[in-house]
């Protein structure tokens, strides 16, 4: 097997590999990844300039401004010109909401709640195939309504009712952005959110695996013995994606400790090593230490150099020494040069 170096392409680091459920794919990540050494510049009161170019970032699409202006949200003028956006004529707006919904405060509320109720006036919206978009960006809204507001009833219909979208993706996604209110645990008990969540107990019964795993966080809440019994048997679903996002989203649902068993079990007997380092740093811990010196073995000689880079991070779970004879044989042959200088750095720590 060949060791691949990451391309270089405008200061990302680029592995474009086969993905067996995906066909060509391609991870990117910015190269100070390699060494985060640099610490984080200190946070200042935001120019007019820089928050009006933040919101055209959003309306962009660009995800990575959500951060930054969340960062900066108690300086003047950032809400402020958030709120002022949602207010715009509709459009490509998805994240200037989401990202309101996130930063909360003055206007915020109603300002989502005037943009749902417009995507929600029409019935296209929840029943043509060809309105993902417009249905996509109502289960944005109403997520982010509920949050700020959990007796919003409009914005709890509009979300149940897309579960029963015609396009598969509009499903999933309607199915995601109810179970995100239920992550860190259930939301206040109101009205909307029971009638939210008897929605979703009905997703649990569903025949789309899909939407059952995106709905997990919050079946984890609403449907507990049914959702676990049908997750446990997603652990080995045909689908890698399935596989993936069963575990994905337990790890992330709060109190899904007692889940850690089969998580751990699932970890051995994956087949895809991508899949499986995804979860491995998470589940090392719990996990024994000979399957994850194994992982990281067989991450570390990899022709994939994202592969090795998370080796890089599996190992320093290891015991030192361990974690040295590894490094230290994944160095011999490491063909991308700040890869390498990285598995130096693990050596040495």
């Amino acid at each position: 097997m060949t060791k691949r170096a990451f391309e270089r392409r405008e200061g990302e680091l680029v592995d474009v590999y086969d993905a067996p459920s995906a066909g060509a794919s391609s991870m990117r990540m910015d190269a100070s990844m390699l060494d985060p050494r640099e610490p984080e510049p200190t946070r200042a009161a935001p120019s007019r300039e820089q928050i009006a170019a933040w919101v055209e970032r959003l309306r962009a699409g660009d995800w990575s401004a959500t951060q930054e202006v969340y960062f900066h949200r108690g300086f003047a003028g950032v809400r402020e010109a958030l709120v002022a956006a949602c207010d715009d004529a509709l459009g490509e707006e998805e994240y200037i909401t989401s990202t309101l919904a996130r930063v909360g405060g003055p206007g915020a509320r109603e300002a989502l709640s005037q943009r749902l109720a417009q995507l929600a006036a029409t019935e296209a919206t929840f029943t043509d195939a060809a309105s993902v978009t417009r249905a996509t960006k109502l289960a944005e809204l109403a997520r982010g309504a509920l949050r700020l507001d959990p007796e919003s009833k409009e914005s709890a219909t509009a979300l149940a009712r897309l579960f029963a979208h015609p396009a598969p993706h509009a499903r999933m996604f309607s199915a995601w952005k109810a179970a995100e209110l239920f992550i860190a645990g259930p939301p206040p008990s109101t009205a909307a959110v029971d009638a939210l969540s008897d929605a979703l107990a009905e997703l649990v019964h569903g025949s789309d695996d899909d939407v059952f795993v995106k709905a997990f966080p919050a079946l984890w809440w609403v449907a507990r013995d049914e959702a676990v019994t049908r997750w446990r048997a997603l652990l080995r679903a045909e689908s890698e994606w399935v596989r993936h996002e069963a575990v994905n989203l337990a790890l992330q649902t709060r109190g899904t400790i007692e889940l850690l068993p089969a998580m751990v079990e699932w970890l051995a007997w994956e087949p895809s090593l991508r899949t499986a380092l995804h979860h491995a740093i998470v589940l090392a811990p719990v996990a024994p230490p000979a399957l994850v010196r194994d992982l990281t073995k067989r991450s570390l000689a990899d022709a994939s150099p994202s592969l090795r880079w998370e080796g890089v991070g599996l190992a320093c779970a290891l015991p030192a020494e361990a974690r040295r004879e590894l490094l230290s044989a994944a160095i011999a042959d490491e063909p991308d040069a700040d890869l390498r200088a990285a598995m130096e750095r693990a050596a040495l720590d």
